[in-house]
């Protein structure tokens, strides 16, 4: 059972199932999921104990046939060698289309975890200049295409970065 005590990044850890219920209420998992759930809930100015009976109902749910769920535990599986290929496969390819702000993120990733942060912050930024990705009623194909895309492309960011910050920093700095 998820409690008011555990941290975003935990439930996700245990239950990848919720990243869309999570990213669908714009939640911060990924870099700064590392805070209570109820300070992280109260913060964003929403009833913890109506969170928690939501997201223990998600996290109850089984596995849609193409979540995240499989990835994420056969990820917490891998040699910390075999992480940073993953994650080089897996997202470093296609989150480079943000090369403005997160081409020196990449660059600097595997000595500074704060980095991230910054990475968040651009993407919350757009998120909020965009009213989340939600095109204007009179918006063309091309138009609803980009926002759709965009708002992909920063999932798979915020998934990236906390299976970096969740999973791969914390077990390369059990080894050292």
């Amino acid at each position: 059972m998820i409690t008011k005590d555990m941290t975003l990044a935990d439930v996700v850890k245990a239950h990848p199932n919720t990243i869309g219920f999570l990213n669908g209420l714009h939640l911060d998992y990924c870099c700064g999921g590392h805070e209570a759930i109820s300070i992280a809930i109260r913060e964003k100015g929403m009833d913890v104990e109506k969170f928690l009976a939501e997201l223990n109902e998600v996290a109850a749910r089984p596995t849609a046939a193409k979540d995240v769920h499989a990835d994420i535990e056969s990820f917490k599986d891998l040699k910390v060698t075999e992480m940073l290929d993953d994650l080089e496969a897996t997202h470093h390819v296609t989150d480079r289309r943000l090369k403005a702000d997160l081409e020196e993120h990449f660059a600097k990733e595997e000595q500074l975890e704060d980095e991230h942060t910054g990475a968040g912050d651009v993407i919350k930024e757009i998120q909020q200049l965009t009213n989340n990705f939600t095109p204007p009623e009179d918006a063309c194909p091309t138009f609803r295409h980009t926002y759709a895309t965009m708002e992909a492309l920063f999932d798979d960011i915020f998934i990236h970065i906390f299976k970096e910050n969740s999973i791969a920093f914390p077990e390369y700095a059990e080894q050292q």
